[in-house]
């Protein structure tokens, strides 16, 4: 009796290392492009949390008639004045886990984020990140 499937059911071995050969090669096309789209991402969430904190050192100029000094820094929005509730509850880390910089020149303000370098100075991904207010 005859099976109904033919002996020859399945992949060859070559058919297989022509597809896995063939998705090497595209992984290797996309993903350093992915890799710049996840920089840049980080870069706009580093700036919107920023901007957050502007935001709220806004409001706290807006409270206490002056922004925090430079030694204060932004833990200063993290703790209660008398009856005053703290504007934030913590202050975040940026996207790569280092923490943010503040400080406040004259009547201007900075904060920064040392990108993915995590250190001062540094090109591309690991430029400084710098906003001023």
């Amino acid at each position: 009796m005859k099976s109904r499937y033919s002996s020859r059911s399945g992949f060859s071995l070559i058919e297989i290392m022509v597809v896995v050969t063939i998705m090497g090669l595209l992984a290797s096309i996309v993903g350093p492009r992915m890799g710049i789209f996840v920089g840049k991402s980080y870069e706009k969430a580093a700036l919107s949390q920023m901007k957050s904190f502007q935001t709220t050192l806004e409001l706290y100029k807006l409270k206490h008639g002056s922004f925090p000094t430079t030694r204060q820094g932004l833990e200063v929005l993290c703790q209660k004045k008398g009856k005053r509730e703290p504007l934030l509850s913590k202050i975040p880390l940026d996207p790569w886990g280092n923490p943010y910089i503040y400080k406040k020149v004259s009547s201007d303000c900075e904060i920064t984020s040392y990108g993915a370098g995590g250190k001062i100075g540094g090109e591309g991904e690991e430029a400084d990140i710098v906003m001023s207010f």
